[in-house]
């Protein structure tokens, strides 16, 4: 056990004091999302990190905690609240096992979960799903965490599901992308002298990044489809372009997001539009007005894509995606 950690929440308190430490000579705080899988040992301590009860030595007041959902759990909580939930060290079954659990997804994932279930050989921390329901209620309740990212819906939606995986989400929760691990290698050589040189090469994993932009729905004429596609496809080709334009003071980020050019267009000024159109909240007519909107947005973005890769041409891991 030398050289061990007990668990997750010391180093979630090592990265909530770095982003406090980082505060812009008292301008702004930096901000931290930490994200762990439903199904980890650390759950309930997690669920704790921000409330105002309990140990203050566990606590971390100032990082957003945020959980990984498997559908499983819900699935469970709708039909079998009273079933028992099974929480493992993902290192002990790594070791075991000889697989990560939190590499895969939907079916797959819950066929090896399963599996570690019934394993012996790995030691569980057991709790009803009520439970666990009830103590992220409280926290929710009482902090506006844990932020919720659900995996399998999300790598089932990948369009790029053949260059890796996405295991979590950002800050606001908007992003998801592929991400990997970088991998260092190391080498010697001697010089001239004789002196040993130790040189490291660096393969960059996906370290995700993504330009954003949002169309003021409240200053859009959205029933005027001419001018809701001129305005999104505008927003899409400014965003495509900061991607060559950009400063990156992370070389590995202009990797990735040269690799995949991925975007994120999204909207603001929601209530205004309704106000702007007449549009009650409450009624039938709220529902098909929203799904007509985002509907013509969604295809204004798609088409204003495919524009610029005829210009530009397409981006490297086209080929296999769901574009293809």
């Amino acid at each position: 056990f030398k050289g061990a950690s007990g668990g997750v929440i010391p180093w979630v308190k090592l990265f909530n004091d770095t982003a406090i430490a980082v505060d812009q000579l008292g301008v702004r705080n930096g901000s931290v999302a930490i994200w762990l899988d439903a199904w980890h040992k650390d759950l309930p301590e997690f669920l704790q990190l921000k409330t105002n009860n309990g140990d203050d030595r566990k606590k971390a007041h100032d990082v957003f905690p945020g959980l990984c959902y498997p559908d499983l759990f819900w699935k469970l909580a709708e039909n079998d609240i009273d079933s028992n939930w099974y929480m493992m060290c993902p290192h002990e079954i790594r070791l075991i096992k000889g697989y990560s659990l939190e590499d895969s997804y939907g079916e797959e994932w819950e066929k090896r979960y399963y599996e570690c279930v019934e394993d012996e050989r790995i030691s569980k921390r057991v709790m009803t799903v009520k439970e666990i329901v009830r103590l992220i209620i409280k926290s929710a309740a009482e902090t506006g965490t844990p932020f919720a990212f659900y995996r399998d819906t999300v790598n089932k939606m990948n369009p790029n599901k053949h260059k890796g995986m996405i295991y979590s989400s950002n800050l606001c929760t908007e992003i998801m992308q592929n991400m990997s691990a970088m991998d260092i290698q190391k080498s010697e050589i001697t010089d001239e002298n004789g002196d040993t040189i130790i040189v490291e090469r660096t393969k960059p994993g996906d370290f995700v990044v993504c330009n954003l932009s949002s169309v003021v729905l409240g200053n859009v004429d959205v029933k005027n489809d001419e001018e809701l596609g001129y305005v999104v496809e505008t927003q899409i080709r400014a965003m495509d372009n900061v991607i060559d334009l950009n400063y990156y003071s992370v070389p590995f980020a202009e990797v990735t997001n040269k690799k995949y050019r991925a975007i994120g267009l999204g909207t603001s000024g929601y209530h205004h539009m309704l106000a702007n159109n007449l549009i009650h909240w409450t009624e039938d007519e709220h529902k098909e007005f929203a799904d007509d909107v985002y509907e013509r947005i969604n295809y204004h973005a798609i088409k204003a894509s495919m524009t610029i890769s005829k210009e530009k041409g397409r981006y490297s891991c086209f080929e296999g995606s769901d574009w293809d």
